[in-house]
């Protein structure tokens, strides 16, 4: 199996370093080709050249210095440097790549541009905290470690996997690895004029954030924080919101996506009817979102037993929790937190 290895921060960065020494830790390094930028290229999106000559410098009989974009990388490696690739991994980005900025993120056009000719990929980006150092060597383990299951896991033809890593502080412990739909709304928009010159200023931690994107447990923005809480009476808008972004198409292909991906990683895994308890809570709550979408319910589950809280608008909505949460495989028991709330005009 070939591995084709790529970055958009350019073939001397520290992290696809990280990357070919995460990799090369599992696999065979003699299946491995690095096909990388020779220069910067961040932020180039899915940029092609098409208009004059891609340069390639070979460095090694591994290693290959390409004067192009990662998407060009890519096109050039399998049409022209390697056959029989079985999977492209680009990264370890320098900074993370969530949302709608995955279109943005060269990182994530290579793995896209694999998908189109039908190459599995992994695109993996470390997400930077404030100003403090990128940890590479936590990124090379994680990487490793991460790579071992998710190659294995399957793939919808043209589809590929964006993961993200952590950027925790010394000594503290890798989290539970979460599987979630990408953010969908819009980057902030905001400059500051200068004369003819728009300067960006748009800041990135504002952004909007998609329902169960940010939060997997909730079925809307405005549901409790835990199930601890009932949550607020909603206003009327609130819920027309709610409604409105949980039926639309994006939204149900995201959710039917969720439930389908989760059950296909279960039965990868042995199909015990022990389900991990993010799997279990998030699963239960895609359900209640499309069946339910209305409503401000937040999920909880811990071995099999599953907690939902919140509020609803009617007797009717109530009624259908604690029926749609069994028909996630391994949820043992429900306990319904939940009120009746109609909608006060706002």
């Amino acid at each position: 199996m070939t591995i084709i290895l790529t970055n958009d921060d350019g073939i001397d960065a520290p992290g696809i370093a990280a990357l070919f020494k995460a990799v090369s830790a599992k696999y065979d390094k003699t299946k491995l080709i690095i096909a990388a930028p020779q220069l910067h290229q961040s932020g180039c999106g899915h940029q092609v050249t098409t208009h004059q000559p891609i340069n390639v410098e070979r460095r090694s009989d591994l290693e290959y210095a390409i004067g192009g974009t990662p998407a060009d990388c890519i096109r050039v490696a399998i049409s022209h440097i390697v056959e029989d690739v079985k999977y492209v991994i680009s990264g370890i980005n320098a900074g993370g790549n969530l949302g709608v900025d995955a279109y943005i993120s060269g990182t994530v056009a290579a793995v896209r541009e694999a998908a189109i000719h039908g190459i599995p990929g992994i695109a993996v980006s470390h997400y930077r905290r404030g100003n403090l150092d990128y940890n590479w060597d936590a990124a090379t383990k994680w990487t490793s470690e991460l790579l071992e299951n998710l190659i294995e896991l399957p793939l919808e033809p043209g589809c590929f996997w964006n993961v993200n890593l952590p950027h925790l502080s010394p000594g503290e412990a890798f989290p539970e690895v979460i599987f979630c739909q990408p953010c969908t709304k819009p980057l902030p928009v905001n400059y500051r004029i200068q004369d003819n010159d728009f300067y960006y200023i748009g800041e990135y931690g504002n952004r909007e954030r998609t329902v169960a994107c940010d939060n997997k447990a909730k079925t809307s923005s405005s549901a409790p924080n835990s199930t601890e809480e009932t949550g607020e009476v909603p206003t009327d808008k609130t819920v027309e919101s709610n409604q409105k972004d949980a039926t639309s198409k994006v939204r149900r292909d995201q959710l039917n996506a969720d439930i389908r991906a989760r059950e296909e990683r279960h039965n990868i895994t042995g199909g015990s009817a022990d389900r991990a308890n993010a799997d279990l809570a998030s699963e239960v709550r895609s359900k209640l979102e499309a069946n339910i979408p209305s409503g401000q319910l937040t999920v909880t589950s811990k071995n099999g037993e599953v907690v939902v809280a919140g509020t609803v608008q009617t007797q009717e909505q109530l009624n259908k929790i604690d029926p749609l949460a069994k028909e996630i495989r391994g949820v043992k028991s429900v306990k319904v937190v939940v009120k009746i709330a109609p909608a006060v005009r706002n």
